[in-house]
């Protein structure tokens, strides 16, 4: 809901998923706790598709199908504002960490022939 509508209220998300707001604000204390619960599971989500994909170890054809497979999913689920996402500051920072390891997994895959150097 949030994805299609960033501005859903509790009440309306709380209908989406059957349950009265008061259930919803018994585990979130407001709405920002609830947006930061969200941006931790995507992100925890992200950090978990690069770990199944294994892009250290694994061949890097594997690794690549994997990541792709795994990334499109964690999108399709966590489908949330990527720039609310990283006004935190620690999230940015774990974020970043992912980044620079699908980063230094493309270097790899270039390195060994998967993907072009002339491309960006």
């Amino acid at each position: 809901m949030l994805a299609a509508d960033p501005a859903a209220s509790i009440a309306s998300i709380a209908a989406e998923a059957g349950v009265d707001r008061r259930t919803v604000y018994r585990r979130f204390a407001s709405r920002e706790e609830l947006l930061a619960a969200i941006h931790l599971s995507r992100l925890e989500a992200i950090e978990n598709a690069i770990e199944d994909a294994r892009l250290r170890e694994a061949p890097v054809a594997v690794a690549l199908h994997r990541y792709v497979e795994n990334i499109i999913t964690v999108n399709r689920t966590w489908p949330v504002d990527l720039t609310r996402m990283l006004a935190d500051d620690a999230v940015r920072e774990r974020r970043d960490r992912s980044v620079q390891e699908v980063d230094t997994f493309l270097h790899r895959a270039t390195d060994e022939g998967l993907l072009r150097p002339d491309q960006p």
